[in-house]
């Protein structure tokens, strides 16, 4: 994506475009919720889906295989992180008054 692009444009883009030059740009794109916006959108290609099913950052590839156009099977069953299975609007600044990542923050000494 051009360096003028700002964030909110690409997370449009990631959730709603159809257009499959830009959805291949986006998954190189260094911002993770711009990834995991991508991983929700029903435009995106299980191409696309599928190497995002395994990127480094979790939440991006937990997104990934929940998305129905996705061919890869992951088990995320043992992973016990609320964020990674946030299902709150990308980008909302609902983190900070989350209960569940909260009373995991305690558990964990956070």
């Amino acid at each position: 994506m051009s360096a003028m692009i700002n964030i909110d444009e690409e997370l449009n883009l990631a959730i709603n475009s159809s257009d499959i030059s830009v959805l291949h740009k986006l998954k190189r794109n260094v911002n993770t919720v711009v990834r995991r916006a991508l991983a929700t959108n029903v435009h995106t290609p299980k191409e696309i889906l599928d190497t995002l099913a395994y990127d480094p950052v979790l939440n991006v590839s937990y997104m990934a295989i929940q998305n129905p156009s996705c061919t890869i099977v992951r088990d995320f069953d043992h992973i016990s992180h609320p964020c990674i299975k946030c299902n709150e609007h990308i980008g909302s600044n609902s983190c900070n008054s989350c209960s569940a990542l909260q009373e995991f923050n305690a558990k964990h000494g956070y």
